[in-house]
């Protein structure tokens, strides 16, 4: 965890297979744009700000995020 350059987020994102993002509260997460940008798919709850970057079945998809379990 902590502060890394923007060249080694590309560089993670680029060996990435998927990145998960599993906020329950997130104006935008700055990586959801980050990981559309590499070509990495999303995958991450259905708030706003995660699933009004994504288009299912080519960026990612969003899973719907019970807050009651």
């Amino acid at each position: 965890t902590g502060w890394i350059t923007q060249a080694e987020i590309a560089k993670y994102l680029n060996i990435a297979d998927i990145t998960v993002v599993p906020s329950r509260k997130d104006g935008n997460p700055c990586i959801v744009v980050e990981s559309i940008a590499s070509g990495t798919p999303v995958i991450g709850t259905d708030i706003e700000g995660v699933v009004g970057h994504l288009k299912k079945g080519l960026s990612g998809d969003g899973v719907n995020w019970d807050g009651d379990n």
